[in-house]
């Protein structure tokens, strides 16, 4: 009786597996035209400008600043220009060639694809918080393919250039620092040695299945990771530390990061003398590191200096607001799921991906330095605009 059974689920299961075979081979091209999306795999080549657009989301609007650099400004005026919060297709090849991305990208279970669709889909996971099977529809791959070929994407940027949020030894000369005190100066700021603004950042997570006290945070009543970072005034962030627990301060990730012995090493003039950063009362003062005046009892002049402060290191809160707003994923709390996904690599390769968007629109923190009331800063000559550097200058080797 035992012998019956087994035999005829084997002659059941032969059955199945033949049936699968034919279908397979009078539809031998199903899996190239990608099964999931009609019309077959998305051909990223026969899109035209508009489609491209249409398809990741980019937008028209009367606005010049957001992509025109200072100087060309002063050419074009005030003309109906490319807005997206995202890239173009022009803007796409570009990074994929200054990021160095290998051609193919191979995931973990071997599954390959080509290093511009793979950005693409990594750039459409991090732009809305798509579902993977919005993503599956869109690129006509499977869920599966879509979520290990940018999880995979992700993985490399980070491996490749995660040395670029800790301190850009090429970039951050002390001429560099110099010309940023000048700026922030040349902004109110009343002190001329203070290069770029310290704050951190809470950003949220789904509520853990286990261990979830690791990181809820009683003060803003969720669960959460957290950052710092130091926004220089071209826009650009130019130090991320974290992901840290919630239970730390800004204090505990500053000594963590090793940034006081960083900026010690490398924030000065060419003659020597230390430049500072700025940051919110959680921070302390030395020759490094600057923060409000603090106490119930302050003079004029204090009060004076935190207000005048105060109006610059705004611009750190806004280089954060730029990231979500360009990358609403991360704001997506419900599938941030750090123990299912790097939510932590997903954030810091965001923030490099946000400033490679710098670099290419000059945003609102590089306008505020540049730009009052829409004409140029009084007293900036064109060669004294910080303007970001471009792609290739930022990822170097």
């Amino acid at each position: 009786m035992l012998a019956r059974q087994f035999l005829h689920k084997r002659s059941t299961r032969r059955l199945v597996l033949l049936q699968h075979l034919c279908l397979t081979l009078s539809h031998d091209n199903s899996r190239k035209r990608g099964p999931l999306r009609e019309g077959g795999r998305l051909d990223l080549d026969s899109l035209a400008e508009e489609e491209w657009r249409n398809q990741f989301r980019y937008v028209y609007l009367n606005r010049t600043l957001y992509i025109v650099s200072m100087r060309e400004r002063r050419k074009v005026g005030n003309k109906s220009v490319l807005t997206g919060n995202r890239f173009t297709r022009s803007e796409v090849e570009e990074l994929v060639e200054v990021l160095q991305l290998p051609n193919p990208i191979r995931a973990d279970n071997r599954i390959t694809e080509d290093p511009r669709t793979a950005l693409c889909m990594l750039l459409a996971r991090l732009a809305y918080p798509n579902r993977l099977c919005d993503l599956a529809l869109k690129f006509g791959w499977s869920v599966e393919r879509v979520s290990r070929i940018s999880t995979e994407t992700q993985r490399i940027i980070h491996d490749r250039w995660e040395h670029l949020l800790c301190w850009d030894a090429e970039r951050l000369t002390p001429e560099r620092l110099v010309k940023y005190a000048q700026a922030i100066q040349q902004k109110g700021a009343p002190i001329g040695t203070v290069w770029g603004f310290i704050d951190g950042t809470i950003r949220g997570i789904a509520r853990p299945t286990y261990h979830q006290r690791t990181c809820y945070n009683g003060w803003k009543r969720k669960h959460c990771l957290k950052y710092h970072g130091i926004v220089t005034p071209d826009g650009l962030i130019s130090h991320l530390f974290g992901p840290i627990d919630r239970r730390r301060n800004d204090a505990f990730l500053w000594q963590k990061s090793n940034l006081p012995n960083i900026l010690e090493q490398n924030a000065h003039t060419p003659d020597g003398t230390p430049l500072q950063v700025y940051g919110d009362p959680a921070y302390s003062i030395n020759s490094f590191i600057l923060s409000p005046y603090q106490g119930a009892q302050l003079t004029n002049d204090q009060k004076q200096w935190n207000r005048s402060m105060s109006r610059l290191r705004i611009v750190a809160e806004w280089a954060f607001k730029e990231i979500v707003n360009t990358f609403g994923f991360l704001d997506f709390v419900k599938n941030q799921k750090h123990l299912l996904q790097p939510v932590g690599v997903q954030f810091r390769v965001a923030v490099l991906l946000h400033n490679a968007h710098v670099c290419l629109h000059k945003p609102q923190v590089t306008q505020y330095f540049n730009i009052e009331n829409g004409n140029i800063v009084e007293g900036l000559m064109e060669d004294e605009l910080l303007e970001p550097p471009l792609l290739s200058e930022y990822f170097h080797n």
